[in-house]
């Protein structure tokens, strides 16, 4: 994937603080939070079988006293997972922008993590867009493509895959 991601945070209402008792996220299929929480094979497999499995993670940890407001979003952002308590864990607003309320970094270096660690591998893939946006732009100013065309192609490209997510889960919602 060769994508540019945003994040950004949204602070609408007040909620209490969970601080340290892990919570349970729960992402919605088909939304690029959700995509980014997969490994790279999953992701393949996919985009390809149009199967994609809803995943929650039963030890989030937040501790904002801050949130967005479920029922009021805005324009065209999509809410990409909720809490146990129903507020907004992640969002995305087109192709390239997300926001995230939970802290996956807690568990980046843990290495008694059992299983396969979902907070590393959100962080992981959004690593690797940004290291594969900075390699796609540098290879286009050697190869003397314009940046703004570089960037208009990059965004066509993850504008692409938000509409093939949507596409899968439709499918999905066929079989």
């Amino acid at each position: 994937m060769y994508h540019k991601i945003q994040l950004f945070l949204f602070f609408f209402i007040h909620i209490k603080p969970f601080g340290d008792t892990p919570i349970k996220v729960s992402f919605i299929p088909g939304t690029v939070p959700h995509f980014l929480l997969l490994t790279p094979e999953e992701q393949a497999e996919a985009l390809s079988t149009f199967k994609i499995n809803p995943i929650e993670l039963t030890d989030a940890f937040t501790g904002h006293n801050y949130a967005a407001d479920i029922n009021n979003l805005g324009e065209d952002i999509k809410l990409a997972a909720v809490s146990d308590k129903n507020i907004p864990e992640a969002i995305s607003f087109g192709a390239n922008k997300i926001g995230i309320q939970f802290h996956p970094e807690k568990y980046y270096s843990d290495s008694d993590y059992v299983g396969l660690n979902r907070h590393k591998q959100f962080l992981d893939n959004v690593f690797g867009i940004f290291e594969n946006y900075y390699r796609s732009m540098q290879y286009a100013k050697k190869m003397g493509i314009d940046r703004e065309v570089a960037k208009a192609t990059i965004q066509r490209v993850n504008q692409e895959l938000v509409e093939h997510l949507e596409n899968c889960v439709s499918k999905m919602r066929d079989f």
